[in-house]
């Protein structure tokens, strides 16, 4: 098992804003994620079973610590660098990268409700960027048995025209660098 180790003093860091508006309800269990990936699959070793799958860690997920502020906001800070690169599998250096922040979001934490999760990919975490996500009012807190996570819409045209603009509500996600 690779010992995967966290930069002690990670320097390219970002503040990851989560606004919700207009939601059917409060939200009691809010968790932030960040996700790595090796960026270079070379530093791993060779696949060594019968299907030829890769069993070697190649993705690490980082809980993040989560702030509410104003209203029904939440910030978190993630770290490009938060992982240390080191030659995991000695195959040479690993190099990680960030491939996402996100948010999961649910009425009360209970396996049955909806899962509302937002995320914003690296290249947008990495840039001062803004994403809003639209999601059904109607399946909060929960559609009736356990049903899979809530992604949420990012393209307003892909919206159920069905549905009225007061039936959805939104969760805008925004990064903005922080300076050493």
């Amino acid at each position: 098992m690779a010992d995967i180790k966290l930069n002690a003093n990670p320097e390219k860091k970002h503040t990851i804003t989560f606004s919700i508006q207009d939601a059917p309800g409060a939200f009691s269990l809010a968790k932030a994620f960040a996700t790595y990936d090796i960026a270079d699959k070379t530093c791993l070793p060779p696949a060594d079973n019968f299907q030829g799958v890769q069993m070697a860690k190649s993705a690490f997920t980082l809980p993040l610590e989560l702030v509410k502020s104003a209203g029904d906001s939440y910030v978190a800070t993630v770290a490009e660098d938060a992982i240390a690169d080191s030659d995991l599998y000695g195959q040479g250096i690993c190099h990680w990268k960030l491939t996402s922040a996100h948010i999961r979001l649910s009425a009360s934490g209970r396996s049955e409700d909806t899962s509302y999760v937002a995320a914003l990919p690296s290249g947008d975490a990495a840039e001062a960027r803004t994403l809003t996500l639209y999601y059904l009012k109607s399946s909060y807190p929960s559609l009736g048995s356990k049903s899979p996570p809530d992604h949420g819409i990012e393209d307003v045209a892909l919206l159920n025209p069905a549905v009225p603009a007061a039936g959805w509500f939104t969760i805008t996600v925004s990064s903005t660098e922080l300076t050493p």
